[in-house]
């Protein structure tokens, strides 16, 4: 038996199952990534470039990809006519549907090598979710400007 593989590594595997079933949808991981958040309420562009680990210029190209592609709408907040908000239209609901099913059933698969421990696999990747939530949550938190007094000044 070989040397057992680092959970890093263990992760990139499962990565690379889940890129192949976007590919598979002529996605790539970002542009699914992107829909993913766009679909939870799109967040500011700074908290968007860091979660998609990009720099803030090159997620106007993605974003541009996802509307000509029709799968993003694009459109000015009434209340604040400089800012944009990003909405998925239901061609793009619909593939991010798809992709999230196949991810799911691919995933699902590889489980199913380990018969004995199939549902704890699973349940496994399951957990990472309230962590990922919290870490997230404090991305916002840290990024979102204090009042001026909060900071002490």
């Amino acid at each position: 038996m070989g040397r057992v593989p680092s959970r890093a590594e263990i992760i990139v595997r499962l990565a690379k199952v889940v890129e192949l079933v976007l590919s598979d949808l002529g996605l790539t991981e970002n542009q699914y990534r992107a829909l993913t958040l766009i679909d939870e309420g799109a967040p500011p562009l700074r908290e968007f470039a860091i979660r998609l680990a990009m720099q803030p210029p090159n997620l106007t190209p993605l974003i541009d990809g996802l509307v000509r592609r029709e799968l993003v709408a694009r459109e000015r907040n009434p209340d604040d006519g400089r800012r944009v908000v990003l909405h998925l239209t239901v061609s793009g609901r619909t593939l991010l549907a798809r992709a999230n099913k196949n991810a799911s059933l691919a995933l699902a698969r590889v489980a199913s090598f380990d018969e004995q421990h199939e549902r704890t696999l699973l349940e496994g990747i399951d957990s990472w979710h309230p962590a990922l939530e919290r870490v997230a949550a404090d991305l916002r938190n840290t990024l979102t400007p204090q009042p001026r007094n909060a900071r002490g000044a």
